[in-house]
């Protein structure tokens, strides 16, 4: 707060001032006049104080929740691109790999073919001798 507006219940010059007014308004209220001369007691001025300061926590609260779901979506924006990068890589590890596979099954039934076709000469040959 300002020295124009001071805290009420800190400031020495708040307290005295509240005081002279609570003073004043009692003699005007006596009178009948106080409703000539409206004046904030140090309650309303206390509240609005209290209002003013719950409007800056508010807002810093605000402020704070915005930045908060920005670094969020930052992040999650992060985590996302991570993924489909590490997708990418495990996609193109599989492949190698059933590339890789592909080659040896083929490379199996090549073995296997030539087996089939040896051990059946080897039958033929023992059956014609």
């Amino acid at each position: 707060m300002s020295e124009s507006n001071p805290l009420i219940c800190t400031s020495k010059t708040a307290q005295q001032q509240n005081l002279a007014s609570a003073i004043g308004s009692s003699f005007l209220g006596m009178f009948g006049l106080s409703s000539l001369f409206p004046s904030e007691n140090s309650l309303q001025k206390l509240q609005s104080q209290v209002q003013e300061e719950n409007q800056k926590t508010q807002a810093i609260i605000n402020q704070g929740s915005e930045y908060f779901a920005k670094t969020q979506a930052v992040i999650d924006a992060d985590i996302v691109q991570d993924f489909q990068l590490i997708n990418l890589a495990l996609t193109s590890h599989m492949d190698l790999n059933k590339t890789i596979l592909d080659e040896k099954i083929l490379l199996n039934t090549v073995y296997i073919a030539a087996s089939f076709i040896l051990i059946l000469l080897l039958l033929i040959w023992n059956y014609i001798t």
